[in-house]
Order: structure tokens, then C-alpha cells, then sequence
């Protein structure tokens, strides 16, 4: 079984480390941090909605360079989530990054999964679709939902939703019997393991 494993929102909490990266900014020129940085994401695009084009920028290339790639925390229970996944089949991880955090995300992945034996790093950089991965992976497990819909509408792949607040949008529907929705990493592999058995 081939497992491909997204990065943001799934094993690394970007979010949580865009939102910090961007208070110390807007603090250290004096600036009024706007209180969605505070909190959690409950939407796809909130942080960029809330911060001014040139913060948003700012965070895209200085942001980038000072490590919003390669120091950020692990979502909780991922390290043990993948370690699972291992048990039942060969991971892959597919993330989109920008070009210039290409370095930054092989030196966290290297290492937050040090312990871990992965099977494939694919950095997309040019905006492919994750269904274009070769091989082609039997699930695939996001936590975006554009994501979700191109592997749906273009693979014979499962897609697990790993749940998040900004993933509300429901698309478990019949026009994709493939598509299931985690709460958290051991849900994840449960899940995985089901599909491995022919149980789901």
C-alpha cells in the first residue's frame, strides 16, 4: 500500500507558526496585531484576509528565509501517526512549497522523521495537482479541500480529510464514496488500516 501524507495542517502546524511569525513582526514595528493572529484559523484564507499585502508578502519571502519552513512544531500525534502508517504501507510525503523552502522543508522532514523510514519526498513547487504523483499513491490523507476534490475527481484513490477547522465544507457525498474524514492521527491510521483490510 502506498501512503501519501500531506505537510501544512497535517503533520506541521504551519498555521500555528505563520500566526507567530507574523505577531512578532507586526509587534517589533509598533503595529496593532490584528486579533484573528491570537487564535486559530477557522477559515482556508483567514490569516491573509486579516493582515495587510505587505505583512502577506513579508511573510512569503523574509518570512520564508527566517525558517516559517523549517521551525515550526509537529501536529500532535503525527510522529506516532506515521509510525503507524509504516506498519501498513510505504509513505510518501507530498506537500506544495514555494522553491525557496524547498531546503528548509527536506531539513525538518529529515529532522521530525528522523525515526521514520519514508518512501518519498515530493515537493511540488509549480502548482501541479497532488493527483499527478507518480506513483500513484492508494490513499491519500490532506487537509485541503481543493486537494481532496482534485484527488477525488482524478484518481481511484481514497482521501481521508485529516480535520481542521478551515476543512468544514462537506464533500462526503455519493459522487465521491472514497472520501472520509479523520479526527486526529490515530482516527488516520484506523482508517488507513480499514482500508488495508477491505473493511471500509
Amino acid at each position: 500500500m502506498i501512503i501519501g501524507v500531506d505537510c501544512d495542517g497535517v503533520l506541521y502546524h504551519w498555521e500555528r507558526t505563520a500566526r507567530y511569525m507574523l505577531r512578532r513582526k507586526i509587534k517589533d514595528e509598533g503595529g496593532i496585531v490584528p486579533s484573528v493572529l491570537n487564535g486559530p484559523s477557522t477559515c482556508w484564507d483567514m490569516i491573509s484576509y486579516h493582515v495587510s499585502k505587505e505583512d502577506w508578502r513579508w511573510l512569503w519571502n523574509e518570512g520564508v528565509a527566517l525558517g516559517l519552513f523549517r521551525y515550526g512544531h509537529v501536529t500532535g500525534g503525527s510522529l506516532e501517526g506515521l509510525a503507524g502508517l509504516a506498519e501498513l504501507g510505504s509513505i510518501h510525503i507530498i506537500t506544495t512549497r514555494p522553491t525557496s523552502a524547498v531546503k528548509d522543508t527536506l531539513a525538518w522532514l529529515n529532522l521530525m522523521t528522523d525515526k521514520i523510514d519514508l518512501a518519498g519526498i515530493h515537493i511540488l513547487s509549480h502548482h501541479q495537482p497532488k493527483s499527478g504523483v507518480q506513483p500513484t499513491p492508494d490513499v491519500f490523507i490532506d487537509d485541503g479541500m481543493h486537494n481532496i476534490q482534485d484527488i477525488a475527481e482524478n484518481t481511484d484513490s481514497w482521501a481521508i480529510i485529516y480535520d481542521q477547522p478551515w476543512n468544514q465544507r462537506p464533500v462526503e457525498n455519493v459522487n465521491f464514496p472514497k472520501v472520509v474524514r479523520a479526527y486526529g492521527w490515530r482516527h488516520v491510521v484506523d482508517i488507513v488500516a480499514g482500508i488495508k483490510e477491505g473493511s471500509i
